[in-house]
């Protein structure tokens, strides 16, 4: 009878650990939703890093082509470029987007340029203010 017993309880729980190891249909399901999902991000993952290469020659064809309109007639290495040349450059580039409008450029072009001008006028005064401490 002790036989039986024993063989019984590890037959018990032999039986019960297996419906522990037993994967449930929902997490069988998401287990493979996440496999698909994650393939997924893989495949958009590369696809981006094809596109990238390309996005990043186009824009550094556009800036070339922006600074050599910037600094026509100037010395490369001296060039004065002024907030008006640099909002005229990006201007140039969106006329050709489509959707815009002269009066959309005309708005966009207001704010780079006061940007510029400001940022400018800041350094300035830090310069200065460094240049006082340093004498100090």
């Amino acid at each position: 009878m002790l036989r039986k017993t024993a063989k019984g309880d590890a037959a018990v729980e032999s039986a019960r650990t297996m419906n522990r190891m037993k994967v449930p249909v929902y997490q069988a399901d998401l287990a493979a939703i996440q496999t698909q999902f994650m393939s997924a991000v893989k495949e958009v993952k590369q696809e981006i890093g094809n596109d990238l290469s390309a996005a990043q020659k186009e824009t550094h064809q556009i800036m070339q082509k922006m600074f050599s309109e910037m600094t026509k007639r100037q010395d490369v290495e001296k060039a004065q470029i002024t907030p008006e040349d640099f909002t005229n450059a990006v201007l140039g580039v969106t006329a050709i987007m489509d959707g815009t409008t002269p009066e959309s450029r005309d708005k966009f072009g207001q704010s780079p340029t006061e940007f510029i001008r400001a940022t400018i006028e800041n350094m300035k005064k830090q310069q200065k203010k460094d240049h006082a401490k340093h004498e100090q």
